[in-house]
């Protein structure tokens, strides 16, 4: 049974409710002051946006840093947005950004005259 729709990341999920998180007493109060909290829980309220920002940054920066995403190290052997000058696509391993599409969605590489011959495209 699937729970989350595709693209949730729960590593941004979690760091995110744990930014706030500690932040509602002070948010409750802040809302209806008859409610009572202590003093502290007013005080970390008003550091809300610093504050929170901060933790889930480095709740986020630990869970990642635990455990890392996967394919955090994989890289395209094409330059497809021609990012690169052609010596940093050297030193980098990646190739050219000339990458063609044929008629029938076949790619293939100029300099190596690979793809579809007919009806070639540039994307």
């Amino acid at each position: 049974m699937k729970i989350l729709p595709t693209g949730v990341n729960l590593r941004a999920f979690a760091s995110w409710v744990v930014g706030f998180s500690y932040l509602i007493p002070g948010f409750v109060h802040n809302i209806n002051p008859a409610i009572e909290v202590p003093k502290a829980c007013t005080n970390l309220y008003s550091l809300a946006f610093p504050l929170g920002f901060t933790i889930s940054f480095l709740v986020h920066l630990g869970i990642n840093t635990l455990i890392p995403p996967a394919g955090l190290t994989e890289t395209d052997s094409i330059d497809y947005y021609n990012t690169f000058t052609p010596d940093e696509a050297d030193k980098l391993g990646v190739g050219p950004g000339d990458i063609l599409v044929g008629e029938e969605g076949a790619t293939g590489d100029k300099e190596n005259n690979i793809g579809s011959k007919t009806t070639i495209q540039k994307v």
